[in-house]
């Protein structure tokens, strides 16, 4: 304390060298009666330390001369958090569902997304596969069979809902496209039976410990527990062609040392563009699909003589097709628990379709 003490240096002086010997003295005394341990010495040590305090009084200088202490600093806003002013009427989030927009793309955007390309063989090499995903995807075929769809481009169109949630965006576009076949995939069990109470017979299949793999909500929507990244590369392997694939509002990992988590910089994202169809991604950070269009620009530079890389051929089709994040206004029906919320707090939201596929460009 002595040593804060700028205006009254003496003092401060005086107060550091009477405390430390009085401390020393103290310490000596404890370590000798340490087999005691009496209750005696908590204000024997009371009086030690502020002896020096008592002899040389409170320090009033400061409040003497009219010096006022520095104000304490303000605290630092969140990273993440949006500095402009929320529109009246707007209702306020809490801090995790807003960004700061004028964060730029990260700078190893690119870089990662042409590494995990050529990476991509080694990353599936090395990566289990869940044997619950295995299951799941198993039923999902045998339901698309029953429909007759093969999911290769035969029979009914084929849809993908990827990280659909409590399934609502997936009901809802079975709804308004009875003609499809809708799959929608999430890995959280909890959120997924969110999704039962809605019309249509259900139907579920369990594995042999009881776990819910698949539940078919309306005649042409199924809600999936599975891995993404699993899923999509059993798709893949299956030869799945899609008429459009949905990721709306992903988890964005605002961080910068979570860039890998994010989808577009993931090792998995080879296997999305190797889905084909109308790739729809949506968010309320502009900066997550601004980096998904370097991520796919990075992806169509990637040139390999060895052999060809469909994912490599759906990026150069995508690009060639034009594609561009764009602004769009949301109205009910709303497609799916964020984007009612977002709506509600009044923030812009963004959009970026990218045709994966030239011959199955989206008419949806």
């Amino acid at each position: 304390r002595g040593w804060r003490c700028t205006s009254t240096g003496v003092r401060g002086l005086a107060l550091s060298l009477c405390s430390l010997p009085c401390a020393l003295c103290f310490g000596t005394c404890a370590k000798a009666m340490a087999p005691a341990r009496s209750l005696a010495l908590r204000p024997a040590a009371t009086t030690v330390y502020l002896l020096p305090l008592l002899i040389l009084g409170p320090d009033t200088s400061s409040a003497k001369a009219g010096v006022a202490r520095p104000p304490r600093s303000p605290a630092r806003p969140a990273a993440h958090a949006s500095s402009k002013t929320e529109p009246a009427g707007a209702v306020r989030l809490p801090p995790g569902y807003v960004f700061d927009t004028s964060l730029l793309p990260h700078r190893d955007t690119a870089a990662t997304a042409r590494k995990y390309v050529l990476e991509l063989d080694k990353y599936l090499k090395h990566t289990p596969t869940p044997e619950h995903t295995t299951a799941a995807f198993g039923a999902a075929c045998a339901w698309l069979a029953e429909r007759g769809c093969d999911g290769a481009g035969g029979g009914r169109p084929l849809v993908l809902d990827s990280g659909c949630g409590t399934g609502r965006s997936t009901l809802l576009f079975a709804e308004q496209h009875p003609d499809c076949l809708v799959v929608g995939v999430d890995r959280s069990l909890a959120r997924l039976r969110k999704g039962r109470n809605v019309s249509g017979a259900p139907r579920e299949t369990v594995d042999d410990e009881g776990n819910e793999l698949v539940h078919s909500a309306r005649e042409n929507a199924l809600l999936v527990r599975a891995d993404l990244p699993v899923f999509w590369r059993l798709a893949a392997a299956k030869g799945w062609r899609l008429r459009q694939h949905r990721l709306l509002f992903p988890n964005p990992y605002p961080k910068g040392s979570m860039l890998t988590q994010r989808w577009h910089a993931h090792p998995c994202f080879s296997l999305v563009l190797r889905l084909g169809g109308s790739l729809e991604l949506r968010s309320n950070w502009r900066t997550y699909l601004d980096e998904a269009l370097i991520a796919t620009h990075a992806v169509a530079e990637v040139a390999s003589a060895e052999v060809a890389r469909p994912e490599v051929a759906a990026a150069q089709n995508a690009l060639a097709a034009g594609c561009a994040v764009v602004e769009y206004a949301h109205a009910p029906p709303f497609a799916s628990e964020f984007e009612e919320k977002y709506a509600a707090a009044k923030l812009p939201l963004f959009r970026l379709v990218l045709e994966l596929d030239r011959l199955a460009a989206s008419s949806l």
